[in-house]
């Protein structure tokens, strides 16, 4: 450990980069300088900081944070590349807080594709920054279980909470001079793009349980989900369940109503899927969804 906390730079956005900074502060770390976005959601962690008489940047600059003389860095959510000009200026570093498992999960969308591989775990990862994204040596890694109904909105405030957890256990993050990491394994780096399959749209060829993953994995409920398109109509399926009954050939994609027992079935390509809540022109339909459907648009039904 140093005698002083190290003169601290954030990188960062949204909520967690507020949380980040609240957590920094009240531990008494020796913030510097907060570098985010001019964005509306970045408005409080701007007040936050200024009303501490911390400055505030809108772009990582070099030559704006190098009489502020940085010694550590610590990103959270930053969505710029941090040039190597401002990684020489960190004297002791800059460390990356990446809601993902490293290397399994380089790259955007880190919620996502634990959901959709399965995975029963998801990681939180603390790594150097270097020039390749997310390719830095390994320090710290914490790990939440990735429940049945798990979605990729769920999951994502789970691993912002283990990102605030990790900072607060780890001192050394903002008080040591040199942190040791593990090399990360390149052969099985995988790097992702913000890109979602298919942009979002469902392939109702794939079996059920990839089709039921899908659409939790895709979940957000201020963002438009997983979706299908009907008749001309587009449908988001923001809820659905496994059946386990098998589907009728050539039923991938078709709709059905179980009006004895009340469920909305969609063909898969194996499976039935049971289908419990949906966004159709901007309504969300739950209850008495299979009463909502005859009702309003039959011609979606397959008969």
């Amino acid at each position: 450990m140093t005698d002083k906390n190290l003169r601290t730079v954030i990188f960062g956005v949204k909520g967690i980069a507020l949380q980040a900074f609240t957590c920094l502060f009240n531990e008494g770390a020796d913030i510097v300088a907060v570098v985010t976005t001019e964005s509306p959601e970045n408005a409080r962690l701007h007040d936050a900081a200024s009303r501490k008489g911390i400055s505030v940047f809108h772009d990582a600059c070099a030559d704006a944070l190098a009489p502020l003389q940085p010694e550590r860095g610590l990103v959270f959510s930053y969505p710029r590349r941090i040039g190597d000009d401002v990684l020489e200026l960190c004297t002791g570093g800059v460390y990356n807080f990446h809601p993902a498992r490293l290397p399994d999960y380089r790259g955007c969308l880190p919620t996502v594709w634990p959901i959709l591989n399965g995975d029963e775990q998801a990681e939180c990862t603390v790594h150097r920054v270097v020039r390749d994204f997310d390719a830095g040596d390994v320090v710290y890694t914490r790990s939440v279980a990735i429940d049945r109904r798990e979605t990729g909105y769920s999951l994502y405030g789970k691993l912002m909470d283990a990102e605030v957890t990790l900072l607060a256990d780890h001192p050394q993050l903002w008080r040591q001079s040199r942190l040791t990491g593990e090399p990360q394994d390149e052969s099985r780096a995988q790097y992702f793009r913000n890109r979602l399959p298919g942009g979002g749209r469902i392939d109702w060829t794939q079996p059920a349980v990839t089709v039921e993953r899908f659409v939790r994995a895709v979940y957000h409920p201020d963002f438009r989900c997983a979706y299908t398109e009907c008749e001309e109509l587009t449908v988001e399926i923001l809820d659905a369940e496994l059946s386990r009954e098998l589907a009728p050939a050539g039923a991938a994609g078709k709709v059905f109503c179980d009006t004895a027992r009340q469920r909305l079935l969609i063909g898969c390509g194996d499976e039935l899927l049971s289908i419990r809540r949906i966004r159709l022109k901007d309504q969300i339909w739950d209850e008495d969804l299979v009463s909502k459907i005859t009702q309003h648009v039959p011609h979606l039904v397959h008969s």
